[in-house]
């Protein structure tokens, strides 16, 4: 964390907004407000991590394919436009015919619930020209990291 507040601090860092991109897990979100409170930064639910969470649930949770594409395609269109009461409530209705492991769902109705203060209006943002992702970060991050390895 001191590196990444020295670089901000180098780079005039006080005069911009601070946008952090997260996972859904909770100590990272927690540890990123609670360090940068004082300069009031925001966190964004990184795109691919909440359509990862999407994809990996209802493939635990579902029996057929079929049935779970059309549940996938129609979640993630709700999580792309940030509509997270709609994401839970299609959760619930979903057919108790097509449920192997009804857990598996309400893990993920969760996840919507605990992270819907950082589920943007991705389809918005994506408009606007602005970032969902930090991908291109992490690509970085791995590209060190393996030329660290050599």
């Amino acid at each position: 964390m001191g590196i990444i507040v020295a670089f901000l601090l180098n780079n005039k860092g006080l005069e911009k907004n601070w946008l952090f991109y997260v996972d859904g897990q909770r100590s990272l979100q927690d540890c990123l407000i609670n360090r940068f409170a004082w300069h009031n930064a925001k966190l964004l639910l990184d795109w691919y991590h909440l359509q990862k969470k999407i994809h990996t649930q209802l493939f635990k949770a579902l029996y057929k394919s079929d049935q779970r594409d059309k549940i996938l395609n129609a979640l993630s269109l709700y999580a792309w436009y940030g509509l997270v009461e709609q994401a839970t409530k299609f959760i619930d209705r979903i057919e108790i015919e097509n449920i192997k492991k009804q857990e598996e769902l309400d893990i993920l109705k969760g996840y919507f619930q605990r992270n819907q203060d950082i589920i943007p209006n991705y389809e918005m943002r994506h408009r606007l020209g602005l970032r969902n992702s930090s991908n291109r970060g992490e690509k970085q991050n791995d590209l060190l990291f393996a030329q660290s390895l050599v």
